[in-house]
This record gives C-alpha cells, sequence and structure tokens, in this order.
C-alpha cells in the first residue's frame, strides 16, 4: 500500500500545482494599450473625434489627431469606431485573435488609425 499512497500524493501535488497555475493566469488579466492617429481625407490631423468601443466613448483625439487608452477586455473580433459631427463614421478593421485573443497576463500594444471624410 506505500505505492498507492504515494501515487495519490503525487496525484494530488500535481492537482494543487495545475490549479494555481490556472488561478495565476486568471489573476493577472491581459492588458491591451489601444493608440492610433485620426486624421481628415486630406491627412490633416483631426482633433475632437470620439473613438468608440462597445457603445461607449473609450477616447477623443487631441489637438494632433491621436487617441490612447487601455482596456482589459477581450478584443477579439471587437472594432473601433470614430465620430465627429460633420463628418461621415468610420468603423475600423476588427481585431484579429492573432492580435487580441491569445496572449495571457501580458500588455499588448495595438494600432488602429482612420481617416474621416466630410459629410
Amino acid at each position: 500500500m506505500v505505492i498507492g499512497k504515494t501515487v495519490k500524493q503525487v496525484v494530488c501535488a500535481a492537482l494543487i500545482a495545475l490549479s494555481l497555475f490556472i488561478e495565476g493566469c486568471h489573476g493577472c488579466p491581459q492588458e491591451f494599450h489601444i493608440s492610433g492617429l485620426v486624421t481628415d481625407s486630406n491627412y490633416n490631423p483631426l482633433p475632437g473625434v470620439q473613438v468608440i468601443l462597445w457603445n461607449q466613448v473609450m477616447a477623443t483625439t487631441i489637438s494632433d489627431g491621436t487617441y490612447y487608452f487601455i482596456t482589459n477586455a477581450g478584443l477579439a473580433g471587437e472594432q473601433l469606431a470614430f465620430a465627429k459631427n460633420g463628418y461621415s463614421p468610420y468603423e475600423a478593421q476588427p481585431f484579429t485573435t492573432a492580435e487580441a485573443g491569445s496572449v495571457i497576463c501580458e500588455s499588448t500594444n495595438l494600432r488602429r488609425d482612420a481617416a474621416l471624410s466630410p459629410q
């Protein structure tokens, strides 16, 4: 019975180690740093553009047309929208799983630029 007890101890130790590993990964969510440049159709920086994700304004471009925000939420399949009065809205290419869906417990820098046309 010594062998049976040893196997049971090894299995228990392995299960404890696995649960700690899984808990550790869930304890540190992935962080996405999202930035970009928004211009008008003549490539001039466009301040005051709302950057929208999940129907929520996440950032507004500043005087040089740039924006930046951080989120911990999953982004694979999601896309940014850009809106400003007097301009046609623009939707960026969706984030792919390769960009935003496979890394755990790390920061990821993602970029989406946009050019808005007057209405």
